[in-house]
């Protein structure tokens, strides 16, 4: 049987994010908020700042849903210099920094919702230069992708996949989101997309951030995007669409090298091709493997499936293209993965996408924040790696029992742990 002793001593189980609270002051991350945001209303008793990072401690003490802000408020109340809002307040604070939709109807009549917030990407950016997530002037490889968060919300629309919710798009520089754009659902990736990339290079341009390649799955594959490409001077790599004039002259290949990727034999070809029916001429690099049915393709006459990359880069060998290509999925498609896991894009707390937008830019917002305080208590605290999700951080970092304490004249965060913590630097 265990013998319980109670206590009614006031001991934070998060005592972790007293740290992350102490050093966001010290780098000014709530004054460069407000200085981009600016002031609210006075009567209202909260900056900008104190509001969103009530949002962000909650999502790195594991918080699922803007509700759970309540026990963080229970829980830190005794800080002497925490200003924890209520969940109202984050809510009312989505809905003040929302912009409207842009509304685009296609050819077929069909509405299509985007929302950017220039504004709230402007603070990302900031944000990722201030935490020196990016340098200025350095060459970089942009991502690009879309995804579809599932969410019964009021304006959702049916995507591709059959079900209601959103389909944003993600840009990203070596797993660092630089632009977040709401799309409703039924707006899939390939539509507008050379718009939507547009606005990326002119974020990126604004802030000196010089992007000089880029990679993308098929949904990049226009015309229209090959030529902002080629007018930018970026080396692309994007995924071709198989059609049946590109199998027509792929069947023409006689040469085919085999090689070892990730612990697999794949066959690759290269061959020049002129997409569009123009006549400009670019580089395709072809990988096959035989099929499951070894039914035979009426336009190649073979029984293989082809994949094919298009790109201007007329130097590297098609093996690294082939591999470069491929990195784009531990790239992209993992950012997209901590994003909707880790910090909540799967919870979206709205009715609408404009609001819904707002809290998809703050929370990755939040997600540079995390990865920038990894960077900082990896130096003092073992366990903590710069590829670990946010549960490691919980674990190794944020879960810690501390107590605040006064003693002469001073006020002092009692650490119940031998981890390490009293070398990571916090002053009051």
């Amino acid at each position: 049987m265990i013998k319980v002793e109670k206590s009614s001593e006031q001991i934070q189980s998060h005592g972790g994010i007293f740290f992350t609270h102490e050093l966001f002051k010290r780098h000014g991350i709530d004054k460069l908020i407000d200085q981009h945001l600016g002031k609210r209303v006075s009567l209202i008793g909260y900056d900008y700042s104190d509001i969103l990072l009530s949002l962000i401690y909650s999502q790195h003490c594991g918080a699922t849903c803007i509700e759970d802000i309540h026990q963080l408020r229970e829980e830190f109340s005794n800080h002497p210099q925490f200003k924890i809002c209520s969940p109202d307040t984050v809510l009312r604070c989505l809905n003040e920094l929302k912009t409207e939709n842009t509304i685009h109807l296609s050819r077929q009549g069909v509405e299509h919702e985007f929302n950017s917030n220039k504004k709230l990407n402007d603070l990302l950016m900031q944000m990722i230069l201030e935490t020196k997530a990016l340098t200025p002037a350095q060459p970089y490889t942009l991502d690009y992708d879309n995804t579809v968060t599932v969410c019964n919300k009021y304006d959702a629309k049916r995507s591709y996949k059959m079900n209601e919710g959103y389909q944003p798009g993600v840009a990203s520089i070596n797993q660092i989101p630089i632009y977040i754009e709401g799309r409703n659902g039924n707006s899939n990736a390939k539509y507008k997309i050379t718009e939507t990339l547009s606005e990326v290079f002119e974020s990126a341009e604004k802030y000196n951030i010089q992007i000089k390649k880029f990679r993308s799955d098929s949904a990049a594959y226009q015309k229209e995007t090959i030529e902002l490409m080629r007018d930018r001077n970026v080396t692309f790599y994007i995924r071709n669409v198989a059609s049946a004039d590109l199998k027509m002259h792929i069947k023409k290949i006689t040469q085919w090298k085999q090689i070892e990727y990730n612990y697999q034999s794949i066959e690759l070809a290269e061959m020049w091709y002129a997409p569009f029916g123009d006549e400009k001429k670019y580089r395709i690099i072809i990988q096959r493997k035989k099929n499951n049915t070894s039914q035979v393709d009426v336009f190649s006459e073979t029984t293989y499936d082809y994949y094919a990359i298009i790109t201007n880069d007329e130097t590297a060998i098609p093996e690294d293209i082939f591999a470069f290509y491929n990195q784009r999925g531990g790239a992209s498609e993992n950012v997209i993965d901590i994003l909707k896991n880790d910090f909540n894009w799967n919870h979206l707390p709205c009715s609408f996408l404009s609001q819904n937008t707002v809290f998809m830019i703050l929370s990755t917002i939040s997600y540079v924040l995390f990865i920038w305080m990894k960077t900082i208590i990896c130096k003092y605290l073992k366990g903590i790696t710069q590829q670990g999700r946010l549960k490691q951080y919980l674990f190794k970092f944020i879960n810690v029992a501390t107590k605040w304490i006064h003693s002469g004249r001073q006020i002092i965060l009692k650490v119940f742990s031998d981890r390490g913590y009293e070398f990571i630097p916090l002053k009051i």
